[in-house]
């Protein structure tokens, strides 16, 4: 996992994506048919991402610490049970959501166990992560073990992927490019799709409302943005002087 540190922090543009990431590679690493994250919002445990089933309780199944099996784990405990039978005699366990685990279960087989490891970062619970169904072999104490280092690293990523949509949220980024119809898409799609799913504000001159002259609002522009996105690809439609004004005034801003 650590190999894949620079995809997790480049690609994963929002939280949901890296949680569903993070999903498919514990169900791999441990060997198993399905995987679930749960993380602590509000003081409850909320199922945000999922592998391996067909319907899954994501953003439906809540827990409060303590509350049932996922909710005991919550508290910073790990439990591994090769049976239904074991789940069900732990003292924790309720079976809140049975009927809805049964339905989402219809693309894996017969449940037949699973191990579950908070998720902890310092000293504080996020969430937790569950993998059900060993594709080859009963669960064991090594992966458990296995687990929990994986958590740790789950955790850092989960950590540092808040922060980031933390500090992007409400940065502007304005965009310098031709506004010929050929470069809609390029605008639309290869550049304001991207940003506006991390949170952020993006805008081309050409979209903004003003009444000012486009020079003096590009200038504003610039001046109030934090990050430039800039395709310098063929020429615009301003004056050469303009052009030279403007690239003079806009390396001097930055």
């Amino acid at each position: 996992m650590l190999d894949n540190a620079k995809l997790y922090s480049s690609t994963m543009t929002e939280l949901g994506s890296l949680l569903k990431r993070l999903c498919e590679d514990a169900a791999g690493i441990i060997g198993t048919e399905a995987s679930s994250i749960f993380l602590r919002e509000d003081n409850h445990f909320v199922m945000r991402a999922a592998y391996g089933y067909s319907a899954p309780l994501v953003d439906k199944a809540i827990y409060a610490p303590g509350e049932g099996l996922t909710g005991w784990i919550g508290l910073g405990n790990r439990f591994i049970a090769n049976s239904p039978e074991e789940v069900r005699q732990h003292p924790s366990w309720l079976g809140k959501y049975d009927t809805q685990t049964q339905q989402q279960r219809k693309t894996i087989n017969t449940f037949r166990g699973l191990i579950a490891v908070p998720l902890l970062s310092e000293k504080t619970i996020i969430g937790l992560i569950k993998v059900e169904n060993k594709i080859s072999g009963p669960f064991t104490d090594e992966d458990v073990t296995r687990l929990g280092i994986y958590a740790r690293n789950a955790t850092a990523f989960i950590e540092t992927k808040k922060e980031a949509i933390a500090v992007m949220k409400g940065m502007y980024i304005f965009v310098l490019m031709p506004f010929a119809d050929e470069f809609n898409d390029i605008y639309k799609f290869g550049i304001k799709q991207c940003i506006d799913q991390m949170g952020m504000k993006c805008e081309r001159v050409d979209k903004r409302h003003f009444t000012r002259g486009i020079l003096q609002e590009i200038y504003r522009c610039i001046e109030r943005a934090n990050y430039i996105v800039a395709d310098i690809t063929g020429k615009n439609r301003c004056s050469s002087s303009s052009k030279k004004t403007l690239m003079r005034d806009f390396l001097g801003l930055i």
